[in-house]
């Protein structure tokens, strides 16, 4: 009796945590001038500029949750800052995996280490020739972060 007490009592606590992931409600935001929409929680502030996106729970940024990170392909310099993360994340697992999304090709890293179990970055990277984005969040595991970066589509 007491097992299925204890069952019971994980499967609901399981359902509860469930449908507070799925009950988010999402925005639209799109930006014709680089060509790309995105949807974001309705409840979050977002800011978007030529040179990106940010989206978070609170008004200043400084730890923004989500980040749209923008380049043109000549530009070497941003390019480098944003995309190189060459000696970054020594010490760290990373996984490396193409996905597809919304029709595009994206290259998805994740990164993780044993000893940090709170760390979880994921960047998601798509080129084209007009700009490169790479998509990431704030080094914690989010299950509404997949929904995000799966929402990115071109516009152009």
């Amino acid at each position: 009796m007491k097992q299925h007490l204890t069952l019971i009592i994980t499967l609901l606590i399981g359902c509860i945590a469930l449908s507070q992931s799925t009950d988010t409600k999402w925005a639209d935001y799109e930006d014709n001038n680089v060509g790309y929409a995105v949807k974001y929680p309705e409840h979050w502030v977002i800011k978007g500029a030529k040179r990106g996106f940010m989206c978070g729970k609170k008004e200043d940024f400084i730890n923004a949750e989500w980040i749209i990170w923008i380049s043109k392909p000549n530009n070497k310099e941003r390019i480098d800052f944003i995309f190189n993360h060459d000696g970054l994340y020594e010490g760290y697992d990373m996984v490396e995996d193409t996905i597809n999304i919304n029709g595009v090709e994206a290259l998805r890293t994740t990164v993780t280490h044993k000893e940090k179990p709170d760390e979880f970055i994921q960047y998601i990277v798509i080129k084209t020739k007009r700009f490169w984005y790479q998509i990431e969040n704030s080094g914690k595991k989010d299950e509404n972060f997949e929904t995000f970066y799966q929402s990115f589509r071109l516009l152009k």
